[in-house]
C-alpha cells in the first residue's frame, strides 16, 4: 500500500511489522554488545587464570624452600635494637610505620585498614604486647569479641615481665569483654 507523503509516495507499513523489524534491529545491536562483553570477560578470565598459575608457581617454589619441619628456612636476620630488648626478630622501623598508619586509620573509622596495618606491625614485632594490644582495641571496635580477647590475652602475657602498665590495661580489658552472667 501506498501514501502520500510531502508529495511523494511511500510506502506504509503496518505498525506490527514496523515493531518487529524495530525488535530484530535491537536484538542484533543487543547481541553485539554482549559479544564484545563476553570477549573481555574472556580476556579477564585469561588474566586471572595466568596470575592464578603464577601463584601456584610461587607457592611451588616456596615449598621447595621449607625445611622437613615445613617451615620456611631463611636466614637469621641481623640483631637489631628490638632483639636486645627481648622482642626476638623485630623490624622496629617497619612496625612503628604501620603502627602509625593503623592509629591514622582508627581515627578516620577505616577499622579494615586499620586492622591491616596493626596485623602488618604485630607481623614485623611478634613479641611487642603493644601491637597485639591494639588489634584487640580494633577487633573489640569491629564487634569481634573473640578475636578482640585473644588479641588482649597475647599482650598480657607479653607485656607482664617487660610492660607491667599495659599488662594491667589489657587485663582491664578483657574483664570488660567476659560475658556477663
Amino acid at each position: 500500500m501506498r501514501r502520500e507523503f510531502n508529495g511523494r509516495f511511500v510506502k506504509q507499513v503496518e505498525p506490527r511489522t514496523y515493531v518487529l523489524g524495530l525488535l530484530a534491529l535491537s536484538g542484533a545491536l543487543m547481541t553485539g554488545c554482549f559479544g564484545q562483553a563476553a570477549q573481555q570477560n574472556q580476556k579477564l578470565l585469561q588474566q586471572q587464570q595466568a596470575e592464578l598459575e603464577q601463584m601456584q608457581r610461587d607457592l611451588a617454589a616456596l615449598q621447595a624452600q621449607t625445611g622437613a619441619s615445613g617451615s620456611p628456612v631463611y636466614s637469621t636476620p641481623a640483631p637489631s635494637a628490638a632483639t636486645s630488648a627481648g622482642l626476638g626478630a623485630c623490624d622496629t622501623s617497619l612496625a612503628h610505620r604501620a603502627a602509625n598508619r593503623g592509629a591514622q586509620e582508627m581515627k578516620t573509622g577505616n577499622l579494615r585498614k586499620a586492622l591491616s596495618y596493626y596485623q602488618d606491625a604485630a607481623a614485623a614485632c611478634p613479641k611487642d604486647p603493644e601491637y597485639e594490644f591494639k588489634l584487640g582495641q580494633v577487633y573489640e571496635a569491629m564487634g569481634q569479641r573473640a578475636f578482640a580477647r585473644e588479641h588482649y590475652r597475647r599482650a598480657e602475657v607479653l607485656a607482664v615481665q617487660s610492660r607491667p602498665d599495659l599488662a594491667d590495661r589489657a587485663r582491664k580489658a578483657l574483664a570488660h569483654l567476659e560475658p556477663q552472667q
